[in-house]
């Protein structure tokens, strides 16, 4: 008989970590954003403040066929908050399209907009992910706006399993993407954060 494994964020993940976004002091808050580029799966894109505090919110999530990547910068950069000082990718969105030569850090670029590679490995990141939502005393570094529900539902059910072929695998793809665009951002609220420290 086969058990399938308990979800990476279970007894982390919690409603403490659902917060709607009219609750958090984004008066000092630093605007940033991810993108995890879908090729057969769609784009995933999620738009965060990085807190005075250090914590992270996130406050959008949308999905775009990766065709359309520059529909998904449009959101990024309209009015309904002020553009991310920096946007974290996936390390394939520097490989080049053989027909346009082009990537999706220069589409990145080409909005005014300033890309990061994501550089954790994915078992650093998840680790990384499972520290924050666990939080410290004075709650959560993870927040995450009751709107978006395929972020939340993603933190929920997520889970990697063995493949004696291949070693370990997401046993929920759909919840994939997701977690990759919450590491990226993750990762760059980290770089930001101590970029920033007076120390």
């Amino acid at each position: 008989m086969y058990f399938a494994p308990r979800p990476l964020f279970h007894g982390v993940f919690t409603p403490a970590c659902v917060v709607a976004s009219t609750e958090l002091p984004l008066e000092d808050a630093t605007p940033i954003a991810s993108i995890d580029p879908g090729w057969a799966s769609p784009t995933v894109v999620l738009r965060g403040w990085l807190l005075a505090s250090g914590s992270l919110h996130i406050c959008e999530e949308y999905t775009f066929r990766r065709t359309r990547i520059a529909l998904a910068l449009d959101r990024l950069c309209d009015d309904t908050y002020p553009p991310p000082v920096a946007v974290a990718l996936d390390p394939a969105g520097w490989q080049h399209e053989p027909a346009s030569g082009l990537c999706v850090a220069d589409i990145v670029r080409a909005f005014g907009l300033d890309p990061w590679k994501a550089v954790m490995s994915r078992r650093l990141s998840l680790n990384m992910l499972r520290r924050r939502f666990a939080g410290g005393e004075g709650g959560t570094e993870i927040t995450i706006d009751p709107s978006c529900v395929w972020t939340r539902e993603a933190c929920e059910h997520f889970a990697i399993g063995p493949c004696p072929a291949h070693g370990p695998h997401v046993l929920t793809p759909n919840h994939g993407h997701y977690i990759d665009a919450l590491r990226y951002i993750c990762g760059l609220a980290v770089r930001l954060a101590v970029l920033r420290s007076p120390d």
